[in-house]
């Protein structure tokens, strides 16, 4: 195995899983829009911001299943799935996560050490009611279930601890977390709904979106590929970020993540 170092030779590691995602969308008309850091270079430098160490799209939720499901069917061996369906996913429910498994990646969150491959982040984007206070409480029972959930993954995958000699215990309760949020992600139906959240974001208000944004879609230049985006991204980067055309202080240009990456 060969280390990795430069941010842009990992970069280039990340970037046809990217291409891989976006075919299989397009062949499928699929829903999709690059998101976060990487809508802003997209838009700001058409390509990774230059010290990003990773990629994010936003899918509606009904799309979003059917990529996982048509990705596992394929059963690759070059790109592998870290389903969010997965009860002994260490990211259950909250992101999926296609890898290049021409590479070895281990990442360091906290107590725990993961192993995958160079990756796409992909989080959906579920239907919302018109009430914020309803929204409101299901972002609280999201966050029981995830604290649920927490315990069994934790027990799993960290490095020490005698939390370990509890997997058993808390497994029931995760098997209840996974069902029930579920039913939460599912409970409005994605386009009968003129609201859209991602639970895994900051905030309500940086969040909610108009779910009619991805009915209305873009190609723009990213790495030489043309990928997805919300036509009315400067809206949406707006509401996330503010002035996001400007950069960061120099001190903040800094990767995000904690992760060794080997090409295989």
């Amino acid at each position: 195995m060969e280390l990795v170092e430069n941010i842009r030779d990992k970069q280039n590691l990340m970037l046809p899983v990217m291409v891989f995602i976006d075919k299989i969308c397009r062949e499928h008309n699929l829903r999709y829009s690059l998101a976060y850091g990487t809508l802003i270079g997209a838009i700001r430098h058409k390509g990774f911001i230059p010290w990003d160490d990773d990629i994010d799209i936003i899918m509606p939720r009904p799309d979003y299943e059917k990529l996982q499901n048509i990705i596992k069917s394929m059963d690759s061996d070059e790109f592998g799935l870290m389903d969010s369906n997965d009860l002994d996913s260490f990211y259950v429910t909250r992101m999926a996560k296609v890898y290049n498994k021409k590479t070895y990646l281990k990442e360091f969150p906290h107590k725990y050490v993961l192993e995958y491959g160079a990756f796409v982040d992909i989080f959906a984007v579920n239907g919302m009611p018109d009430d914020v206070e309803e929204i409101k409480k299901m972002e609280k029972d999201i966050f029981i279930c995830s604290r649920c959930l927490h315990m069994y993954i934790s027990s799993i995958y960290r490095i020490r601890g005698k939390r370990k000699k509890f997997t058993w215990f808390f497994k029931p309760f995760a098997k209840w977390a996974l069902n029930k949020s579920n039913k939460i992600f599912n409970r409005y139906d994605f386009d009968s709904s003129k609201y859209a959240m991602n639970f895994e974001g900051d905030s309500i208000e940086k969040e909610l979106i108009e779910a009619d944004l991805f009915n209305h879609l873009i190609d723009v230049e990213f790495e030489g590929h043309q990928f997805k985006v919300f036509e009315q991204y400067d809206s949406y980067l707006k509401q996330m970020y503010g002035d996001y055309m400007q950069l960061p202080p120099i001190e903040e240009q800094e990767p995000h993540h904690s992760f060794d990456l080997y090409r295989l």
